[in-house]
C-alpha cells in the first residue's frame, strides 16, 4: 500500500511517500508563504524520485487542523484535486494527533502544541500506551494562563513550547521535548493515514473541511500607498 501524506497546517510545507508503511521520501520546506507555489512542486519531485504514478497511489492522508487558515485551505485543495482527478481515496488526520506521534516516549501523557493567536494554542492531551494514541482532551484552544490546569501532571509538552521554556514545571512533573522534535512532518501525516485507510475510515472529498477550531479574523486592511507625482 503506497501513500501520499500532505502537511500543510504550519509554515512547514511537506509531503511524504511511504509504502506498507515504510517511508520512501520525505520533504519538507520551512519558508514563509511557501505553500501555494511549493506544494505541487514537492509532490512531482518525490513521484519522480520514487517511481510513483499519482494515480496508482493507494491513498491520500491530509492534515486537517487545527493550524493556519490559508495552509490548510491550500493543502486540502491540492488533495481534492489529486483525488478527484485521480480516483484516489482520502483520509483526514488531526495535524495535533500527527505532532504527538513525534513524540519521544513509549508510554504516558502528550500535549501536543500549536501556536494560534497571540498568548493562545491550539492544545490536545493524548495517552500512549504500547504505542497507541488515544485522545482522552479534544483539541482546544487554551491560553498562556491555562495551560497548567490544561495539563495532568507527568505530561510531555510537544510543538511551540517557547513560551513556556522559563515556567517551572517541575511540581507537577511535565517535561519538554527538544526543539527537534516539533518540526511538524508528513510522514507522520502518511503513516496515521495509512493505519485509517487500512480500517476503511475514508473522507467524503466532496464535504471535507479544514478543522480550524477558531473563527477566521481578517486583518485590518492597510491604506492605500498614495504617491506624490511631484515628488
Amino acid at each position: 500500500m503506497k501513500i501520499l501524506g500532505i502537511e500543510t497546517a504550519t509554515q512547514i510545507c511537506s509531503a511524504a511517500i511511504i509504502e506498507d508503511d515504510i517511508l520512501l521520501a520525505d520533504y519538507r520546506l520551512n519558508i514563509k508563504n511557501i505553500h501555494a507555489q511549493g506544494l505541487f512542486r514537492i509532490i512531482d519531485h518525490l513521484c519522480l524520485m520514487t517511481n510513483t504514478e499519482i494515480n496508482k497511489l493507494d491513498g491520500i492522508a491530509i492534515s486537517i487542523g487545527p493550524g493556519s487558515f490559508t495552509g490548510l485551505r491550500i493543502g486540502l485543495a491540492a488533495v481534492k484535486g489529486l483525488a478527484i482527478s485521480s480516483d484516489i481515496p482520502v483520509t483526514s488526520v488531526s495535524t495535533l494527533q500527527g505532532l504527538a506521534f513525534q513524540a519521544p516516549i513509549t508510554n504516558g501523557l502528550i500535549c501536543p502544541l500549536l501556536k494560534s493567536r497571540n498568548k493562545e494554542y491550539y492544545a490536545a492531551l493524548y495517552d500512549r500506551q504500547n504505542g497507541q494514541d488515544q485522545l482522552i482532551k479534544k483539541v482546544t484552544v487554551i491560553t498562556n494562563d491555562e495551560l497548567l490546569s490544561f495539563l495532568q501532571p507527568r505530561t510531555l509538552l510537544i510543538g511551540h513550547t517557547t513560551d513556556f521554556s522559563e515556567i517551572d514545571f517541575s511540581d507537577k512533573g511535565i517535561t519538554i521535548a527538544p526543539d527537534h522534535f516539533s518540526v511538524p512532518g508528513a510522514f507522520n501525516i502518511a503513516y496515521l493515514g495509512s493505519q485509517q485507510i487500512k480500517q476503511n475510515n475514508i473522507s467524503n472529498i466532496d464535504t471535507l473541511e479544514p478543522l480550524y477550531h477558531q473563527e477566521f479574523i481578517a486583518g485590518i486592511p492597510k491604506p492605500p500607498l498614495i504617491v506624490n507625482k511631484n515628488d
